[in-house]
């Protein structure tokens, strides 16, 4: 797995606002990954298949190709983990400095609450099926894919995916391709 993007971000179930730092600067990265559970899209795959992840602190020795398989998705090797560090600062770190400014007023806070469910439901978009594009016979399995346009997200970002689930998502589209 490679992260692509992150996509939101939540507090361990185990946390609540009261165990985050109260002054600006505190919260470090260390901190978010810790404390916080993160939508993660995987390069090569739709919308439809991020998952939550936490972060895996420790060493995961690699002896085996099995051993690969066994890896939690985030730890400190997964490739584009630097893009959880960069997610950590320009979004929860930034936000929490918001939130503990003496100069942030409450309709500063509801200005950024707002924007952040405006972001979430354009995330949510990228799950709908704008159209199909194409189709196949998945070559290992037999099976037949849709190629997926998917809305508010560009040509380059069609996905292959499995025909019975997109069926069941979105009939009308099946038809209209059909």
């Amino acid at each position: 797995h490679v992260i692509d993007l992150i996509v939101d971000n939540r507090l361990k179930d185990i946390y609540t606002e009261s165990d985050l730092p109260k002054e600006v600067g505190a919260l470090t990265v260390h901190e978010c990954k810790e404390k916080f559970e993160f939508l993660i899209k995987w390069q090569g795959k739709s919308h439809l298949h991020n998952t939550w992840e936490v972060y895996h602190f420790g060493n995961f020795p690699m002896e085996t190709e099995n051993d690969l398989q066994k890896l939690p998705p985030l730890t400190s090797t997964t490739k584009g983990i630097k893009r959880l560090d960069n997610y950590c600062k320009k979004v929860l770190i930034d936000e929490a400095d918001i939130i503990n400014s003496p100069y942030t007023t409450a309709e500063d806070l509801e200005t950024m609450s707002l924007n952040n469910e405006r972001i979430r439901e354009e995330w949510e978009q990228c799950k709908q099926v704008e159209r199909i594009v194409s189709s196949q016979r998945n070559e290992e399995t037999g099976k037949l894919e849709y190629l997926i346009k998917w809305r508010r997200l560009p040509y380059d970002e069609c996905t292959f995916e499995d025909s019975s689930m997109i069926a069941k998502l979105t009939p009308r589209e099946v038809s209209l391709y059909q």
